[in-house]
């Protein structure tokens, strides 16, 4: 086939969260040996296909809504691990009956992230080389990579798989002052950097 995918949905109930489906599922993709690949983060709450828990406010609290920074971190491990296109299911979910009363602010946050694809797209499709860089996990399991567009402009994208806590030293060339996006990683060091953050997480350098 032209075009691999996987759809990894590891946001069920309340609590810990962890994204290992996803790193698992990229994983097997690269074991085929296909290079174009896309992801199909979950952007959506398990509770919507559970049949008991429509109309059931009590059941439907057992179920978590994927937070945005989750969303997030889902696609940047996705592009990290290779994926160029992104599918985020689904779209429907977000205005059904039971679902209405979160979706002014959920569908806010499934946006933001898409922009966030949008602006990455010239990074994860270029064909220009970017810096190398090391990641050392100190806790947890993170994964790093650095991507430069046509231009020469480079982003390292972040990603912590879960649960709990984690951290990582994060290695770049010297010369590049990259700065934090998203606050969860601080420059430690010339060329040194420490990511840190819980459950599912992420952040960009740029």
């Amino acid at each position: 086939c032209d075009v691999m995918g996987i759809d990894p949905y590891p946001i069920t109930n309340p609590g810990r969260h962890n994204m290992e489906l996803v790193n698992i599922g990229m994983n097997a993709v690269e074991n085929t040996g296909n290079t174009t690949v896309w992801g199909v983060p979950q952007f959506f709450n398990k509770a919507n296909y559970v049949l008991q828990a429509k109309g059931n406010p009590e059941l439907r609290a057992k179920y978590s809504d994927p937070t945005e920074e989750e969303m997030r971190a889902m696609c940047l491990m996705m592009a990290i691990k290779g994926a160029k296109g992104f599918v985020g299911y689904s779209y429907f979910d977000f205005f059904t009956q039971d679902a209405m009363h979160n979706a002014d602010k959920r569908w806010p946050e499934v946006c933001r992230v898409g922009e966030m694809l949008k602006e990455l797209a010239p990074f994860l499709l270029s064909d220009k080389d970017a810096p190398s860089i090391t990641v050392e996990s100190k806790q947890g399991k993170v994964f790093a990579k650095a991507f430069a567009d046509e231009k020469g402009n480079v982003k390292v994208l972040v990603a912590g798989i879960g649960p709990d806590k984690s951290e990582a030293v994060i290695s770049i060339p010297q010369n590049m002052n990259l700065k934090s996006r998203f606050g969860e990683t601080k420059l430690s060091s010339p060329g040194k950097y420490v990511f840190q953050g819980n459950d599912i997480c992420c952040d960009i350098l740029e």
